[in-house]
C-alpha cells in the first residue's frame, strides 16, 4: 500500500482484505495482546518509567524528549524487541523526526 511505504511498511491489517493473511494477522496479534499476555510487558514498562522519571529529574528542561523516548521505547521493545538507551537513542531520533513530518488530519489542528 502506497501510503505505508515511507514508513518502511508494505502491509496493514487495518487495509487489509479478508482472508489467510488476515486471519494469521489477528491471530498474532491476539495472542500478543490479549490482557494476560499484556502483563508479560509489565517489568518493561516499570524499567522504563523508572528511567523517565530519572531524566525528568535529572534535566527537567527537556520534558518532551523524555516522554518521546519514553513511548517510543515501548512501542520499540514490545513490537520489536529493541531496547533503546535511556537518553539520545538514534531510532528514538529517527522515529520522532518521522512522526513530526506527518501533518495531523484537520480535525485534529
Amino acid at each position: 500500500m502506497a501510503t505505508l511505504e515511507p514508513f518502511g511498511g508494505s502491509y496493514s491489517m487495518a487495509f487489509a482484505r479478508y482472508g489467510d493473511e488476515w486471519r494469521l494477522s489477528r491471530r498474532i496479534l491476539h495472542q500478543t495482546f490479549r490482557a494476560e499476555s499484556a502483563l508479560k510487558f509489565r517489568p518493561m514498562q516499570i524499567g522504563r518509567t523508572r528511567e523517565m522519571i530519572v531524566n525528568l529529574i535529572d534535566d527537567p528542561q527537556h520534558y518532551h524528549a523524555h516522554f518521546a523516548t519514553f513511548s517510543s521505547s515501548i512501542m520499540m521493545s514490545v513490537t520489536y524487541d529493541y531496547e533503546t538507551s535511556a537518553r539520545d537513542d538514534p531510532q528514538v531520533l529517527i522515529v520522532s523526526n518521522d512522526t513530526e513530518a506527518v501533518p495531523l488530519p484537520t480535525e485534529f489542528t
